[in-house]
């Protein structure tokens, strides 16, 4: 077989369906076919267990787990590709950038942590880039989401995404020390805001807007150095007097927004500059 490592065929007008047989590129590393018109599913062949060494699929003197074990980025955005995302897909070993957006996936979003407990499978540790937005994809957010140590964005805006957010008050560590954006606006999450979200050290864009998060505005620890650049909790269902302190450490902050809550009181703000509602 060819030693492909790469296929770029983004903006190509290209059409048609994600072949089965990419499954055979045992050394793919890259695979961006964005912004064409492509169609039908993401192929559950590529992340089947691998038959015996003695078949011709793979290369003999590699012995592999997976069809695509060198499968770092992937990138199937502004397509028209449709069906569920392949539960095995999260746990392809070398996975790092993966770009899923704006397509009509369906079904649910991502695996359970009973799921690949039951698979005896992980998630890749190397994730970096999760952007699975504007789509139709189902379920909650789970923890180990939370627990991806490179973890930089978190992007599922736009979907049917439902449940509440894992409880990262009592993960240590809170949320990833590497994570600059966390958007699930346009979904229909639930349940209180943990504080953890406000105590990051790498946090810049936090969009919640557009929910039904209830509750009140938690208290959180300031972190050293506020980073801070956009908080978006407009459009949800949260209740109650806001923290005398609430936003007062954000001194790079751009656009806070509350506006239809049902909270009461005043945000003092730490930012020089004025301030986008």
């Amino acid at each position: 077989l060819p030693v492909i490592r790469r296929i770029h065929w983004g903006g190509q007008s290209a059409i048609g369906a994600l072949p089965p047989e990419v499954r055979s590129l045992v050394y793919l590393q890259e695979f961006n076919v964005s912004f064409n018109d492509l169609q039908g599913p993401i192929p559950t062949e590529w992340f089947d267990t691998p038959p015996p060494r003695n078949t011709t699929v793979l290369v003999p003197e590699v012995e592999l787990q997976y069809y695509l074990p060198y499968l770092y980025l992937v990138d199937v955005g502004f397509n028209n590709l449709d069906g569920s995302v392949p539960l095995g897909f999260w746990s392809c070993p070398s996975l790092r950038f993966v770009y899923l957006s704006n397509n009509v996936f369906t079904g649910q979003a991502l695996p359970s942590e009973e799921y690949l407990k039951d698979a005896e499978s992980i998630s890749s540790p190397f994730l970096e880039d999760i952007w699975i937005d504007n789509n139709s994809l189902t379920g909650g957010i789970p923890r180990w989401i939370f627990s991806l140590a490179n973890l930089k964005s978190f992007i599922a805006e736009r979907n049917l995404l439902d449940g509440t957010l894992p409880d990262l008050d009592n993960v240590v560590g809170g949320l990833p020390a590497t994570m600059q954006v966390l958007d699930l606006s346009f979904n229909n999450m639930t349940g209180f805001l943990p504080a953890a979200l406000f105590e990051g050290d790498g946090l810049n864009y936090l969009y919640l807007d557009n929910n039904q998060f209830n509750g009140k505005l938690p208290t959180y620890e300031p972190p050293e150095i506020p980073v801070l650049v956009d908080v978006w909790l407009h459009n949800n269902q949260l209740t109650g007097k806001i923290p005398d302190a609430f936003g007062a450490d954000w001194s790079n902050l751009a656009e806070f927004r509350l506006q239809t809550n049902q909270l009461t009181g005043t945000v003092v703000s730490g930012c020089l500059e004025p301030l986008r509602w």
